[in-house]
């Protein structure tokens, strides 16, 4: 799995989301994202930070700022934090490595089992 999509995993956990608007990047830190850790807006809180989050630059800068935030914290960067969570998201009973299917290949349910998620 590639940096930027354990980056982009580690985030979502951290209740992060990016959005694109007038030109620019914007990053959310949603307050009241359900999780079973520190969400990025509470830690950010807990530190008296208030950053500003509109970003002149593309998705990378915007991971590379979370990082720069999270290690002015005392908090693992986005990457390293995907790696602590044993691969969070990886789901390594859906592999079957003997095969060598790969991750973005993975998913097992069908478009009837979406259909049945759908009221």
């Amino acid at each position: 799995m590639n940096k930027t999509t354990k980056r982009l995993l580690s985030a979502s956990r951290l209740g992060i989301n990016f959005d694109y608007g007038d030109g620019h990047r914007w990053i959310r830190f949603y307050e009241d994202e359900v999780t079973d850790n520190q969400n990025m807006y509470q830690l950010l809180t807990q530190h008296d930070l208030i950053p500003n989050t509109k970003v002149y630059g593309n998705i990378i800068d915007c991971l590379n700022f979370i990082d720069f935030l999270l290690i002015n914290m005392n908090q693992s960067t986005l990457e390293k934090r995907f790696d602590e969570f044993n691969d969070w998201g990886l789901d390594d009973e859906f592999l079957d490595r003997n095969n060598r299917i790969n991750w973005e290949d993975s998913g097992s349910e069908t478009n009837e089992y979406f259909e049945e998620r759908i009221r």
